[in-house]
């Protein structure tokens, strides 16, 4: 068994326990009979494995399979989960009982009004006589008519007339020891269970009426409805009710909990890939300032020596905090999402860039041609700014001497702007074209060692054209140049 296995196993047993635990409490606490409480925890045994099985997952995370700071999260929240199975099992079960209750109780008063009723009208019905009653027959005789009109006759129930000297007349079929039943009001009596006889409930009714100049008690009884079998299928039914609501708790509220989760997941993932990517690319150019340091602090070395070292250091932690600050950049662009800016005009954004890349420019002596500067641009104008900056850069460092960069915009529809950049260096391979955008990568490793760059500026390109919720393009032939293209929301 591996470990993963394993820690599910135990997260199941942890999680089944309690939830066992508090089922059979809650199903014995809430039904009137024990075994009514038993039957109610079998029917709702499943369902509490199947939440159990689907909470004991989230809850295994361990460290080898989460980030360390991800795997308490996800347990917190199934947890959390456990709790509110928990608290939907108690409203559910309250739920079903009041419910039984509510109308076991209609059903009791309309049984105890019948009874009463019924009594009324036996006691108005059964004739005068002088005579005293002393034979089963003669009482018969006289309460029949009476006994045989009443409701409980009629429905299952029974009727009882005993006088003095053991005479005893019975209608119906009554419990073997409801002569004991000493009671003046109405009363529910519970009867167990004897052999093959089922346990039975009736609500009973007992009172005295003289006939022959002698008492004679009347008992009048009713099976009450929580004896019936519509009763028993109604509570099934309630009970597989709660248990498909406790599956449905625990199903919706674990989803919701992953789906809060996944910002702290993203956010992890992104902490790693940048602490990764900065580890990565910051491992060289720190190499060549300690070793550089080291040069330069040798006894043997020269003030020209010195001087060289340290401007390679400079050179190197120059590099390094570029790379650096792109990485940030790249971080924060990775879940921001960017408001539109005030309209701005095309050609004022490339005047933008032009003071920008002076330097550049000149030193290759490069011309910056516009197309197309009364185009309005709505999106973001700093987010706009930085990507024509990072695309009109890397086309002059592809670019030869004395060539020209184009820059042009135009109106793709009336919700979407196209702009582009173009340069005519030697291209890019084919099979290097789909991955420029992605971060680190170089097509020609040899030219950024010359010009510099950490591969990072296609990509925050990209990034950042998908918080405008616009996207980035780039076709390419190789010994004429390449033109990036760069689709937005107008």
């Amino acid at each position: 068994m591996t470990s993963r296995i394993r820690s599910v196993v135990v997260r199941f047993v942890t999680v089944a326990v309690p939830l066992l635990g508090a089922e059979l409490a809650f199903a014995l606490l809430t039904s009137p009979r024990g075994a009514d409480g038993w039957r109610a925890f079998l029917v709702m045994t499943p369902a509490v494995i199947i939440v159990a099985a689907l909470l004991s997952w989230p809850l295994s995370f361990e460290d080898h399979v989460e980030p360390d700071a991800l795997a308490p999260l996800r347990r917190t929240y199934g947890l959390y989960t456990i709790l509110v199975a928990l608290l939907v099992v108690f409203l559910l079960v309250s739920a079903v009982q009041a419910g039984i209750s509510g109308q076991l109780n209609v059903a009791h008063n309309l049984t105890q009004d019948m009874l009463l009723n019924d009594g009324d009208m036996m006691q108005a019905l059964i004739p005068t006589t002088q005579e005293p009653v002393t034979s089963s027959q003669e009482m018969s005789r006289l309460v029949d008519r009476a006994a045989r009109l009443t409701n409980c006759a009629k429905t299952g129930g029974f009727v009882v007339a005993e006088g003095t000297q053991g005479v005893r007349s019975v209608w119906g079929t009554p419990p073997d020891d409801i002569s004991s039943f000493q009671s003046q009001t109405v009363s529910i009596v519970h009867i167990p269970a004897k052999g093959n006889v089922p346990a039975q409930s009736f609500m009973i009714s007992a009172r005295i009426i003289g006939i022959g100049g002698q008492p004679v008690r009347i008992l009048l009884g009713m099976p009450t409805d929580d004896s019936r079998p519509e009763i028993d299928s109604s509570r099934r039914t309630s009970w597989l009710l709660v248990a498909f609501g406790v599956m449905l708790a625990a199903i919706v509220t674990l989803s919701f909990s992953r789906i809060a989760a996944h910002p702290a997941a993203a956010a992890l993932e992104r902490l790693g890939r940048f602490t990764g990517d900065a580890g990565h690319e910051l491992r060289t150019p720190l190499a060549a300032i300690q070793l550089n340091a080291e040069m330069a602090l040798r006894p043997q070395s020269t003030p020209d020596q010195v001087r060289s070292y340290t401007k390679a250091i400079l050179r190197q932690a120059r590099f390094a905090s570029e790379t650096v600050q792109s990485l940030l950049l790249l971080a924060r662009l990775s879940h921001a999402a960017a408001r539109p800016g005030t309209p701005v005009l095309f050609g004022t954004l490339c005047a933008d860039v032009q003071q920008s890349l002076a330097s550049l420019l000149e030193e290759k002596n490069l011309l910056l041609e516009v197309d197309g500067p009364d185009v309005l641009v709505s999106a973001n104008r700093d987010l706009v700014l930085m990507v024509l900056k990072n695309l009109v850069q890397n086309a002059a460092q592809w670019s030869p001497t004395d060539a020209a960069i184009e820059m042009s915009a135009s109106a793709v529809s009336r919700r979407r702007i196209r702009m582009s950049v173009t340069d005519h260096g030697k291209g890019i391979a084919a099979e290097a074209l789909p991955h420029i955008f992605e971060r680190f990568y170089r097509a020609d490793p040899g030219h950024n060692r010359v010009y510099g760059g950490a591969g990072l500026g296609l990509a925050i390109v990209k990034q950042a054209a998908s918080c405008m919720r616009g996207s980035v393009s780039a076709v390419s032939t190789l010994t004429s140049g390449t033109m990036v293209t760069l689709l937005l929301p107008r």
